[in-house]
């Protein structure tokens, strides 16, 4: 299944209950669409609307980092994402095609020499809203594996 946004074309795809595949093109266009299907997917999940929505502005921050430093925009290449809802959690894969970084080289936006850069802040956005996230640097680009875990009450 597909969206069409403007020119560009979102692609969704659900493997089985627990586990959905997007094929997301690289410009901001389609964030709106692509957020309203995670908020779908969530739905799924045991979490609570506030947890929900921690996990969406991560993703957004994830996949805008992913279109807009690893892909560069560029038309030929596409986000891929990967959706698993597991018993204790629920985790996107988000790769992009692009050079990679050092995420240690990051600096705390929250340092005084570093509150008027705007780079950084999204990853670190995401780190404070979701309970895990992992990278794995391929040759060809980078996947971010963003994790959160069901709190049980």
């Amino acid at each position: 299944m597909g969206q069409d946004i403007g020119n560009v074309m979102l692609k969704f795809s659900k493997i089985n209950d627990k586990e959905y595949h997007l094929d997301i093109p690289s410009t901001f266009e389609v964030l709106e669409v692509l957020l309203s299907y995670v908020e779908d997917i969530l739905e799924l999940t045991p979490l609570d609307s506030n947890q929900s929505y921690n996990v969406i502005i991560a993703i957004s921050e994830i996949v805008s980092n992913a279109i807009e430093h690893g892909n560069k925009f560029d038309k030929n290449k596409e986000v891929k994402m990967d959706v698993f809802i597991l018993d204790d959690k629920i985790q996107f894969k988000i790769r992009d095609f692009g050079k990679g970084f050092n995420p240690a080289e990051i600096e705390n936006p929250l340092d005084s020499d570093n509150l008027l850069k705007s780079d950084g802040r999204g990853i670190f956005i995401a780190r404070e809203l979701v309970d895990k996230i992992e990278y794995i640097f391929h040759k060809d680009g980078t996947e971010t594996i963003v994790t959160k875990f069901y709190e049980h009450k």
